[in-house]
């Protein structure tokens, strides 16, 4: 058995692989290879990111931006698993639908938010309306947008690194 990457007695041109970049296959690419210091420091760091992502959205009630940067830290954090282990591998792990169910969980408790307020008596997104502490409102706001955020980021990364197929004609050529 032969590798690919080295070519056999065979190949018209040795060292090439079998897809070259003019072959109907597509453009040919080095395998991924896992580097295992930057995997141990991906499997050990991870966790506690991620923690520091969600502890960012829910003290985001007490200053500024709180939930905007904990949503940026967490997709951050599957950005840093999909370089780490590969892309697909994390697509495998972390379900397209659990991605975009927590952006949507966020518009839709975001648009729950304004529209409650607005059906309370207030303007949109005034947490005074609600019979139920500021804070509380002001934390539901926060890990909306936490939600909304970390699925932008992680889907963005996600879909960019799957990259763009070309649509293949019925007759095998490409469009």
């Amino acid at each position: 058995m032969t590798d690919p990457a080295i070519g056999s007695d065979s190949d018209p041109e040795p060292g090439r692989n079998a897809a070259s970049p003019t072959d109907s296959r597509g453009p040919s690419h080095p395998p991924y290879v896992r580097s295992p210091i930057i995997t141990t420091a991906a499997r050990t760091t991870a966790p506690f990111v991620m923690t520091y992502g969600w502890y960012l959205v829910l003290y985001g009630a007490h200053v500024p931006g709180g939930g905007f940067q904990g949503g940026v830290v967490i997709g951050a954090t599957v950005v840093l698993l999909g370089l780490a282990f590969g892309l697909q591998p994390t697509r495998e792990w972390l379900d397209d639908r659990v991605v975009t169910g927590g952006a949507f969980v966020g518009f839709g408790l975001f648009g729950a938010l304004g529209a409650g307020s607005i059906a309370a008596g207030g303007a949109t997104l005034e947490v005074f309306v609600f019979p139920i502490p500021v804070t509380i409102v002001v934390e539901i706001v926060e890990v909306a947008i936490g939600l909304i955020v970390g699925g932008m980021v992680s889907g963005l990364f996600l879909v960019i690194g799957a990259g763009v197929r070309e649509p293949v004609r019925e007759s095998g050529d490409r469009a």
